[in-house]
């Protein structure tokens, strides 16, 4: 497997998009789950949370990245 230049300045871009959208949605998930009806200890609403903020991560780094790689091949050879 070759990896080419155009990829990779893609995939930075991409990871780059990635943490903007951290950035963005994460504030907005800790909103909705701080404000569920459902009754949560302390320490279990924060462990949710965590998870949630990790997912979040994982979930844009992997979506983001591999578009940019794809974009930046399809775009830059």
């Amino acid at each position: 497997m070759e990896l080419s230049l155009g990829g990779l300045i893609g995939a930075m871009a991409g990871a780059a998009l990635g943490a903007v959208n951290y950035v963005i949605i994460v504030p907005m998930v800790d909103q909705k789950l701080r404000a569920a009806q459902t009754p949560v200890s302390g320490e279990d609403l924060e462990s949710r949370i965590t998870a949630a903020r990790r997912s979040v991560l994982a979930f844009n780094m992997l979506v983001f990245v591999a578009a940019g790689y794809w974009a930046g091949t399809a775009l830059g050879g």
